[in-house]
């Protein structure tokens, strides 16, 4: 259950909102689909949602414009991959599934999501844009009230900023080439060490119908899955209310420091057809391979069939 509730300057340009979202994520079977990277001797996710977690708060933070729209700022239980490093392509109920070719291509660590924290971004003009944001890196979203013993307590937090050029507000998330920068506090109880690095990504809408991407990062330790990253590819559409392919190859060396020195680069393809079958319905079918897996060295290749549903209402 998600939505958002107008309730401060309600039509103006600089509104107030208070932006909720709850849900239940649990598993059909033994193994939860985000645990399918593991299984199968992947360093990666190769979803980054459908987890086992159960009843969790993802979002519950007011969202205040200013500056007659040109800003907006959170202040609450933050998801960071809302704003951090975002393309049209990110989200993984109506995209790509694979991490890899959602923010930060692999290579972010932590990404909190039910984060207490604060983000702010700003256009200085018609094109460029920033943005910045805190949030604690210990989150639990199926505990979010916790959120203030580990943020004022251990203060081990999540920081990034950004950078960016777009064609216009409107079209940020398709018209756009940005560098995001990110640091992580090492984190005691979880046992991971802190670290920074930075993402870059590149992508344009050309003739109405296609969408290519350039996407990539490196990182310092933080625990991320990927020490350096790339990953290219496109999205098509004859109608974007209906239909929208995508394609996406992807280039990995795992973080030596998150899964131990030795293990080989890794080659992800992600292909996915969504269609919208009615107003409220729509079936996602698509076909992963991974091509030199770094746990699994009996493996050259391994192909995974998805199916995603998605029904709104």
């Amino acid at each position: 259950m998600f939505g958002s509730w107008e309730l401060a300057g309600r039509g103006s340009a600089n509104s107030g909102s208070l932006v909720f979202k709850f849900e239940n994520r649990h598993r059909y079977g033994d193994v939860a689909v985000t645990d399918f990277g593991g299984e199968i001797g992947y360093a990666g996710l190769v979803s980054s949602v459908f987890s086992a977690q159960g009843w969790r708060t993802t979002h519950l933070y007011w969202e205040q414009n200013f500056a007659q729209g040109r800003g907006v700022a959170y202040a609450g239980w933050l998801d960071v991959t809302d704003y951090v490093d975002v393309y049209a392509l990110a989200s993984p109920w109506s995209g790509f599934s694979n991490l890899a070719f959602q923010t930060g291509s692999g290579t972010i660590g932590g990404l909190p999501d039910g984060s207490l924290g604060l983000a702010a971004g700003y256009f200085l003009n018609d094109n460029i844009y920033v943005a910045a944001g805190i949030a604690d890196a210990n989150a639990d979203a199926s505990d979010p009230l916790a959120g203030w013993d580990t943020l004022f307590g251990e203060g081990e937090t999540f920081k990034s900023a950004e950078i960016g050029w777009t064609t216009g507000q409107k079209a940020r998330f398709v018209n756009n080439a940005h560098i995001t920068f990110w640091q992580i506090d090492e984190r005691k109880k979880a046992g991971t060490p802190k670290g920074h690095g930075v993402a870059f990504s590149v992508s344009q809408i050309v003739g109405d119908h296609w969408f290519p991407f350039l996407r990539g990062g490196w990182s310092d330790g933080g625990g991320s899955l990927y020490e350096a990253a790339l990953s290219a590819g496109l999205g098509y559409t004859q109608d974007p209310s209906r239909n929208l392919l995508g394609v996406g190859v992807n280039w990995s060396r795992p973080n030596e420091d998150t899964f131990g020195s030795g293990l080989d680069e890794q080659i992800t393809v992600e292909l996915f057809q969504k269609w919208q079958l009615t107003e409220s319905i729509e079936l996602t079918p698509s076909l992963q391979i991974i091509h030199n897996p770094a746990f699994n060295p009996n493996e050259d290749t391994i192909a995974l069939l998805g199916l995603r549903a998605r029904i709104a209402f």
